[in-house]
């Protein structure tokens, strides 16, 4: 499906504050409205505030209107009652504090999650004790690590990290530490690998998969804004990125696929220059 239009989301945002005290009963206090998407005219998606109304979130745990949320954003309390595993397919740990003490308190439970997807802060002991923790989450096939500080070789090589389909990572400095470690294994643990790497002020997606052998196969994206000095920053911070990947001779194909197309010749030939370098390259402008 394609997406809404500006007035029709409108619609459907304020649709769905109508419906929701009568879909979401004694649920609807606790929940940050701009979040909630219905489908069916049932509660699937939704993010959860126990500050604003702590008697309302202690009443609300364990009610049986958590069983259709299958994308959840909320306190560890709430996700652990039986009625919020369900349906849970999508679980986001909260941020909390630099002890990521919301983490810490999912893995002291020790309660086994149905869930396909885990979205975290990377940080902390208790994001390093995540790593070693795949029995607890026996049907995940997507890893989501938000400010990632982890040591890149102890990623890659976690038990946590073996054999997903997909990891995405956001990171908050140096991307180089992550991606030479990444490009040395022999094997990449999950078929698809995200980095989100910033560059300078500007954030380029970095797509790995597996190719022959030992080798990867990259795909570049970065948002192309029509303004012209924004995308100048964006060429360019692109190609200071193909120019520091290593080790070069670890990937067979590199892609470059800017958002939309780029008019200018002095940038698409800025990038055609930064592909030189490796073996077999395309930009698709």
């Amino acid at each position: 499906a394609g997406k809404l239009g500006r007035d029709d989301a409108k619609r459907e945002k304020a649709l769905t504050k109508e419906l929701l005290p009568r879909i979401a009963g004694p649920l609807e206090r606790v929940l940050y409205t701009g979040t909630v998407a219905l489908e069916c005219s049932i509660l699937s998606a939704c993010s959860v505030d126990e500050s604003t109304h702590p008697q309302a979130f202690d009443e609300a745990l364990g009610h049986p209107l958590w069983s259709t949320v299958r994308d959840l954003a909320a306190p560890v309390a709430v996700v652990l009652e039986a009625s919020a595993q369900r349906s849970l397919e999508r679980y986001h740990v909260p941020r909390s504090g630099f002890d990521n003490g919301e983490l810490a308190k999912l893995l002291a439970a020790e309660t086994v999650l149905p869930i396909r997807c885990l979205s975290c802060i990377a940080q902390a002991a208790p994001f390093n004790q995540l790593l070693e923790r795949r029995d607890l989450f026996p049907q995940l096939r997507r890893l989501e690590l938000h400010s990632c500080n982890a040591d890149a070789a102890t990623l890659w090589a976690a038990p946590l990290c073996a054999g997903l389909d997909e990891i995405v990572v956001e990171l908050p400095w140096i991307w180089q530490r992550f991606t030479e470690p990444l490009l040395e294994l022999e094997a990449l643990p999950a078929a698809r690998i995200e980095l989100s790497a910033k560059q300078s002020y500007e954030h380029i997606t970095l797509e790995f998969r597996a190719g022959e052998g030992a080798n990867k196969r990259l795909e570049v994206r970065f948002d192309a804004p029509s303004n012209r000095h924004s995308l100048a920053d964006r060429v360019e911070a692109a190609v200071e990125v193909l120019a520091r990947l290593e080790p070069v001779e670890r990937l067979e194909q590199v892609i470059v696929r800017p958002s939309r197309r780029i008019k200018d010749e002095a940038h698409r030939k800025a990038l055609r220059g930064a592909l030189e370098r490796y073996p077999a390259s395309e930009l698709v402008v």
